[in-house]
């Protein structure tokens, strides 16, 4: 998410990355809170993303709780009292997947939170730590971002790996969620932010597909020699919500309508074309 938010709004303003490792423009470790503060104090900047994540897929989050907290509770509350003390605005990237996710069921902002496993009980406390320090916030639950990743864990770029490799790729066949490509949200980022927009959005795609579904339509759409598996996600030791369908009504009201998955996936398509030749 961090890269799309960088390359789309860096055609407009001026975006500076930070991360512990090299190739952004801020090299710090901002999970360490004196760090956090000079780096902020520095760069002064009129908002902050918050597009940071444990290095950890959701499973290890179970056994690495400590540092799973730090990044995903800790980190949001720190960057909401900062916003407070220099008045920048906070953007915090949040989840979905802690709506009860029942069949049949679609869910608004003010739907009942359900954490069904730590990642998502971290990301609820955040958000009401966020809530309860500063209001000058944007909260966006979104779920299944996909595009250009350097750790190559999201969903495209798990696959796009498997291909590469040769090796079969599992799919789920019944988890079913609005996925978003990251250029896509970081369009709606900067809608939001150019009308001074504040609040809680769910901030993800509009069309309802499962896992399956989206790797079969990346593999079309790539042309890829694809080995797509068929799982089910009650093969996993922890719990996932398995219909997570949203109303996006909310942000669409105060952005416009979000592009079609199919939309979203030509832009990917054409970026990938032009980043790669």
């Amino acid at each position: 998410m961090g890269f799309h938010a960088k390359e789309h709004l860096g055609k407009s303003h001026e975006v500076l990355g930070a991360s512990r490792s090299a190739g952004e423009d801020i090299c710090a470790d901002v999970s360490n809170e004196s760090e956090l503060g000079r780096v902020i104090a520095k760069a002064k900047p009129d908002a902050v993303i918050n597009a940071i994540k444990p290095p950890l897929s959701v499973d290890a989050m179970e056994k690495e709780k400590a540092l799973t907290y730090e990044i995903d509770t800790v980190l949001p509350q720190r960057l909401a009292a900062l916003g407070k003390k220099h008045g920048f605005t906070l953007v915090q990237i949040s989840t979905d997947g802690f709506y009860e996710g029942a069949e049949g069921e679609t869910y608004d902002e003010d739907a009942t939170v359900y954490p069904r496993n730590y990642y998502t009980y971290t990301k609820a406390i955040a958000e009401e730590r966020v809530r309860c320090t500063y209001d000058n916030h944007l909260i966006l639950r979104t779920e299944g971002v996909f595009g250009h990743d350097r750790r190559e864990s999201n969903f495209f770029a798990r696959m796009k790996k498997a291909c590469k490799n040769g090796e079969e790729f599992p799919a789920a066949v019944d988890q079913y969620s609005q996925p978003i490509y990251g250029g896509e949200l970081a369009r709606i980022i900067g809608a939001l932010l150019e009308k001074k927009a504040t609040g809680t959005f769910n901030a993800t795609g509009p069309d309802y597909v499962s896992r399956y579904e989206l790797a079969c339509k990346f593999r079309d759409a790539f042309g890829w020699d694809a080995k797509i598996a068929r799982q089910s996600l009650k093969e996993r030791k922890i719990q996932f919500p398995l219909c997570l369908k949203v109303n996006v009504g909310k942000l669409e009201e105060k952005i416009g309508k979000i592009r079609s998955l199919d939309g979203q996936v030509a832009l990917l398509k054409e970026f990938e074309k032009t980043s790669h030749g």
